[in-house]
C-alpha cells in the first residue's frame, strides 16, 4: 500500500481512538480495546480492525512489560497467563459451536453483576491459590478464543482482592503481554497480518505510546487513589456495551 494511501479522514479518526486507548492503558493496564476495536471496526471492519489492535497491544506490551514484570505478582501472573493461553485453542472451537452474539451478552451481564458487587465493596478474601488463579486463566483464555472477551474474568479477580493498585496495574499489564503475544502469533500463522495492517499500526504507534506515556504519568503522580473507581468504571462500560451491541 503506497503511504499517501494511509494518511486520509479514517486514519485520522482511529489515530484518536488509539490516543485514547493508550491514556486507558497507561492508566489502569487494560481497556485500550474497548475503545480501539469497535472504532477500528467501524472505519476498516472486523479483519483489520482486530489485528491492527493487537499489534498495538504487543507494542505496548514492549513498552510497559518490563517495569511491570518488576512489580507485578509473578506467581499469579504466570498461573493466569499459561493458563489462558492453554485454553484459547478451546475458546477458538466455541466459537464455531456456540452462538456468539448470546455468549456475549450472557459474558456482559455477569460481569455487570460482578462490577456492581465490587462496587458495594465485596472483597475476595481468601488466598490466590494455584488452583484458583489457574481456573480464572483457563475461563479467561476460553473466552478469548470464542468472543475476544477474556479480560475481564482476571480483572474481576484482581480487582476483588486487597493488592494495592501498583501491584493489580502491573500484574494486568504482564499477562496481557504474554496473552496479546501469543494472539498475535496466531493470527500470523493464521494469514491475517497483512502489509496494509502492519503499516496502518506503525503510522499509529507513536500517538498511541504518548498516549500511553500520559496515562502511566497520571498513575504515578496521584491517579493511584482513583485507580479502583476508574478500573470499576471501564468494566461497567465493558458490560453494558457488550448487553447493547
Amino acid at each position: 500500500m503506497p503511504l499517501a494511501e494511509l494518511f486520509d479522514l479514517d486514519l485520522l479518526a482511529a489515530a484518536i481512538a488509539a490516543v485514547i486507548g493508550g491514556w486507558i492503558l497507561g492508566f489502569t493496564g487494560f481497556g485500550a480495546a474497548l475503545v480501539m476495536t469497535p472504532a477500528f471496526t467501524l472505519l476498516w471492519g472486523a479483519t483489520v480492525a482486530v489485528p491492527t489492535c493487537l499489534i498495538l497491544l504487543v507494542i505496548a506490551n514492549a513498552q510497559l512489560f518490563l517495569p511491570a514484570i518488576r512489580a507485578c505478582e509473578p506467581k499469579t501472573t504466570a498461573v493466569l497467563s499459561l493458563a489462558a493461553c492453554a485454553t484459547i485453542p478451546l475458546g477458538s472451537y466455541l466459537l464455531l459451536a456456540v452462538d456468539r452474539s448470546s455468549m456475549q451478552r450472557a459474558i456482559g451481564a455477569i460481569v455487570l453483576l460482578l462490577t456492581l458487587a465490587l462496587a458495594a465493596g465485596f472483597r475476595h478474601r481468601g488466598a490466590r491459590t494455584v488452583p484458583l488463579s489457574a481456573g480464572i486463566g483457563a475461563v479467561s483464555g476460553v473466552l478469548n478464543g470464542a468472543t475476544g472477551m477474556g479480560g475481564p474474568p482476571v480483572i474481576l479477580y484482581l480487582l476483588a482482592g486487597d493488592d494495592p493498585a501498583a501491584r493489580v496495574r502491573a500484574t494486568l499489564l504482564a499477562y496481557y503481554a504474554v496473552v496479546n503475544t501469543v494472539s498475535l502469533i496466531a493470527l500470523g500463522i493464521a494469514g491475517l497480518l497483512t502489509w496494509p495492517i502492519l503499516a496502518r499500526a506503525l503510522v499509529m504507534a507513536p500517538l498511541y505510546m504518548i498516549g500511553i506515556w500520559v496515562g502511566a504519568r497520571f498513575f504515578h503522580r496521584g491517579g493511584q487513589d482513583a485507580y479502583r473507581r476508574w478500573a470499576l468504571a471501564i468494566l461497567f462500560a465493558i458490560a453494558i456495551a457488550t448487553l447493547v451491541a
